[in-house]
């Protein structure tokens, strides 16, 4: 493989039902004889239950709640009701609803891309959170953030599927980087923190174990303290996949799990794409630290028109 993963910006308009994995792949998948088991016996016990029960969605819950598979039918059935009952995930993935303004809003929040393989062929995926916008996240409508947050999710999976589809073989998983680099804490509004709290219950509590490790890099001294505050928002599993490095082993850090050609040279790697040492623009740039005040506009009518609903 090569590496590349298809690009978020547009997927054929397909139900998740022809790109989930197909049961052929479960002796692929990289768990236990016991996980296997149970995620069939998972399979038997929610069949008369909407969603999918392809062999990585099982495998999802039932790792999500640490094997324990009552807990991990309750969270399925509970995920794919509100999965089915907002009908985000399947409209954007059907293109059956409009996406334009979350593709708008691509350019500023999140400021991510899926960019390269770790040493396991797992994608990764670059999140410059000292880029992102506190003050937009404070401003913005929780019922819009709470869908873009499903559309930016669903584009994700999409890409995973996508290239399992055209490698013939299941990708799981996803290393993240958040680079803190750019966070202003003297001017960080503390009231995005609820919103930050809505992404991430709705990534842990709906569309769980996509993530196999997060690697923070570049955090400053004040972090620390902030994430007293926040860490809380994640589940106990989720906090065990963090690594937080500073700027002098940020890139030994990330050389441990990424090969140098994937990490952009502004971390110490030999990745650069279009004179950019961040890889800009498929890694968003500077220019996504302020988000257009017509769009934000646009984005409180079109809330307000649609009832604000997460």
């Amino acid at each position: 493989a090569d590496g590349r993963l298809p690009s978020l910006q547009g997927f054929p308009s397909r139900p998740a039902k022809e790109t989930a994995a197909p049961d052929a792949w479960e002796a692929s998948l990289k768990c236990t004889d016991e996980e296997r088991r149970l995620c069939r016996e998972l399979r038997k016990r929610l069949a008369n239950t909407p969603g999918l029960k392809d062999p990585v969605t099982m495998l999802r819950f039932l790792r999500a709640r640490k094997g324990r598979i009552d807990d991990a039918e309750a969270m399925y059935v509970s995920a794919m009701r509100w999965r089915h009952a907002n009908g985000f995930e399947n409209g954007f993935r059907t293109q059956s609803i409009d996406d334009s303004l979350h593709r708008r809003l691509d350019a500023y929040w999140p400021p991510t891309a899926l960019m390269g393989r770790d040493r396991d062929g797992d994608a990764v995926y670059w999140n410059r959170v000292g880029l992102g916008s506190t003050n937009f996240l404070a401003d913005v409508p929780a019922g819009f953030i709470g869908r873009h947050e499903v559309y930016t999710i669903t584009r994700i999976l999409q890409a995973l599927e996508e290239t399992g589809l055209r490698e013939g073989r299941p990708l799981m998983y996803m290393t993240v980087i958040a680079d803190l680099a750019d966070i202003d804490f003297r001017n960080m509004n503390i009231k995005a923190l609820p919103k930050y709290k809505i992404c991430a219950r709705i990534l842990e509590d709906c569309f769980p174990e996509m993530v196999k490790r997060i690697i923070i890099v570049r955090a400053p001294r004040a972090f620390y303290a902030l994430w007293r505050l926040i860490s809380p928002v994640f589940d106990e599993g989720t906090r065990a996949k963090i690594q937080i490095a500073d700027s002098r082993n940020t890139v030994d850090v990330l050389s441990k799990y990424i090969e140098p050609e994937w990490i952009p040279e502004a971390l110490g790697g030999l990745s650069r794409v279009a004179g950019s040492s961040y890889c800009e623009p498929l890694v968003p740039g500077p220019s996504a630290m302020v988000v257009p005040r017509e769009l934000l506009e646009d984005i409180r009518e079109f809330d307000a028109k649609s009832g604000g609903q997460v």
